[in-house]
């Protein structure tokens, strides 16, 4: 009976062609439109003009200038053409005021509206490493003075710093994984949105049935409920990932990517790929599961199915954005308790298994699998055709 139902949802489907396909080649279409506005944001490099009064400043103003290009951002001197994000301005007297020991040297920034942050946070980098530069030069002047023999820079950096990482629950770690924890935070705000058509199969699956006047037809044959929820489930989730391929390959890449970047080794890369995948696949059929039960409450009006829409996006939404900042290992009582808002669990998932914590990770996995099973159960104990008719 399953199947047989199943391939009518897909019969449906081949005969609306073009709601198919777009499905399918919209995202493929829109989504590297996005990566490319994206790309073309992070390739636009930061220009940074610096401009010279005096030709006897220029060692400074190489130093700073190199030091800039080096991270990046693109360096001009004195052109009066140029449009950059920051002017940074050297004053006549300059190099004299530097070569003074108990003299200030002020310089002037000028930052464009609408430039960002970032833009100054490299130009005040450069001159906090120039600054430092000089001091230690003038604590060399000052030893050599005063006849004693001193490392300027074990004076001006009396402390040093090792820094090591370790996991939530005390282990030691690379900095990789440090890398790897944080950037599966981002991966979160792609994995879930991505499940979104699936609302939209599943909604029509059951209202499409309603407005083509074939549910009634359909719910008075002998056909046992959980047979008609199954199937709706079913074809939805399938359906579901079939117009999100995109946005699953996407991922994949990104989870490659990231496992590239972070120089992790296989034996983590290939697990990692493998829960990426598993809680893509949850996340579509706690969707599926989801979207059901509240038609199975409210009934099948289209106004019942905007509804079920946005409340799946909002909960998407909030288990994006607590990945970026919560830390799901160390959550304690009443804090935890976000931990019971649908897909947050997967969410936390992803991110502890990252941070290591491979028991938490199975355990979130295990138990959204079994919640979506058991709303499957409720939604065919609610089944009550009469509602799904006239609600």
């Amino acid at each position: 009976m399953i199947g047989e139902l199943l391939s009518k949802e897909i019969l449906d489907l081949k005969r609306d062609r073009r709601l198919l396909l777009g499905s399918i080649l919209l995202p493929l279409i829109m989504l590297p439109l996005v990566g490319g506005v994206l790309l073309a944001s992070i390739v636009h490099p930061v220009v940074i003009e610096i401009v010279n009064n005096n030709p006897l400043n220029e060692p400074y103003v190489h130093y700073v200038g190199n030091y800039i290009s080096s991270s990046g951002a693109k360096v001009v001197y004195n052109d009066p053409n140029s449009t950059p994000d920051v002017a940074l301005i050297f004053p006549n007297d300059f190099y004299l005021n530097v070569s003074r020991i108990n003299s200030t040297t002020y310089l002037t920034v000028e930052v464009s509206v609408g430039s960002g942050s970032n833009a100054l946070s490299l130009v005040e980098n450069a001159l906090f490493n120039l600054s430092e530069n000089i001091t230690l030069t003038r604590i060399g002047l000052l030893a050599k003075e005063a006849h004693v023999n001193v490392s300027p820079d074990a004076v001006f950096n009396p402390l040093g710093l090792i820094v090591g990482y370790r996991s939530v629950n005390n282990h030691p770690v690379s900095q990789q994984q440090d890398q790897l924890f944080q950037f599966t935070k981002i991966l979160s705000l792609v994995l879930f949105p991505s499940a979104l058509p699936a609302v939209f199969f599943i909604v029509e699956g059951i209202t499409g049935e309603r407005e083509r006047r074939t549910l009634e037809s359909l719910l008075s044959t002998p056909l046992r409920p959980s047979s008609f929820i199954i199937s709706k489930v079913a074809a939805g989730s399938m359906l579901g990932v079939l117009s999100s391929i995109s946005e699953v390959l996407g991922i994949v890449l990104f989870s490659v990517a990231l496992d590239v970047y972070t120089h992790s080794p296989v034996t983590f890369a290939l697990p990692f790929l493998g829960v990426v995948i598993g809680v893509y696949m949850e996340t579509v059929l706690l969707t599926a599961s989801l979207s059901v039960l509240v038609l199975m409450l409210l009934g099948g009006s289209t106004r019942n199915a905007q509804l079920i829409s946005t409340l799946i996006f909002t909960l998407i939404l909030l288990a994006s954005f607590s990945s970026l900042f919560l830390n799901f290992g160390s959550l304690t009582f009443p804090s935890s308790a976000i931990l019971l808002i649908p897909y947050v669990q997967l969410s936390a998932a992803l991110v502890d298994f990252a941070g290591g914590l491979y028991i938490n990770t199975l355990l979130y996995l295990v138990l959204t699998l079994a919640v979506s099973l058991f709303l499957i159960w409720i939604s065919v104990k609610l089944l009550d055709p009469e509602k799904l008719l006239f609600r």
